[in-house]
């Protein structure tokens, strides 16, 4: 089985962070819901090291299919249906990209 990386990066609208928030930690449950998707991750930029991001949060989506394009069509026609739940809390600029595993991850000695 073929495994990706959905990346999203967003921003709340102004003011409605504690909204953002509310919305995303469900919505990653109700995208976990779809086949495909086997786990989610959001996260906070605490750190910028290099050019200047323009976005503060990232979410990340573990996927195992062997036909990305027929899960990510599913997503984005659940989301353009309003069968999946999509907050106007959430800026309406963002990005998303889908990135294909090359490998096994390498965990560091010092982990082990």
């Amino acid at each position: 089985m073929r495994r990706y990386k959905l990346v999203a990066m967003t921003n709340p609208s102004e003011g409605r962070t504690a909204e953002y928030d509310t919305w995303y930690d469900a919505h990653l449950r109700e995208v976990l819901a779809l086949p495909g998707f086997k786990s989610a991750q959001r996260f906070r930029l605490a750190k910028e090291l290099g050019a200047e991001s323009t976005f503060s949060f990232l979410a990340i989506y573990e996927v195992e299919t062997e036909d990305i394009d027929r899960v990510m069509a599913d997503l984005i026609d659940r989301a353009t249906t309003g069968r999946l739940s999509i907050s106007d809390a959430v800026a309406p600029k963002n990005y998303a990209a889908v990135y294909e595993e090359l490998g096994p991850a390498i965990i560091s000695e010092a982990a082990i």
